[in-house]
């Protein structure tokens, strides 16, 4: 399974063939579940077109990565 020119091979598949299946294979897994639970889990992330406040973490966590920065080099100078 790890050898993709292997697999390929002896089979007349190709990658985009396997992405499919195994797209499909997880939707309707999914959707089974759904009809078992009566439970329905989100496909996909609710939020996905909500850039300002992805910009607004994404941000926070690079002001995070700038002040452990700047502390480490303190550290250092003071060492």
């Amino acid at each position: 399974m790890n050898n993709l020119e292997k697999l390929t091979k002896n089979n007349p598949l190709t990658l985009e063939d396997f992405d499919r299946f195994i797209l499909f294979s997880l939707k309707f897994t999914h959707f089974l579940l759904l009809m078992l639970t009566d439970i329905n889990f989100a496909w996909e992330p609710l939020n996905k077109d909500d850039w300002k406040e992805t910009l607004k973490y994404t941000t926070i966590g690079l002001e995070k990565a700038e002040n452990d920065i700047k502390k480490l080099k303190e550290e250092i100078k003071n060492n």
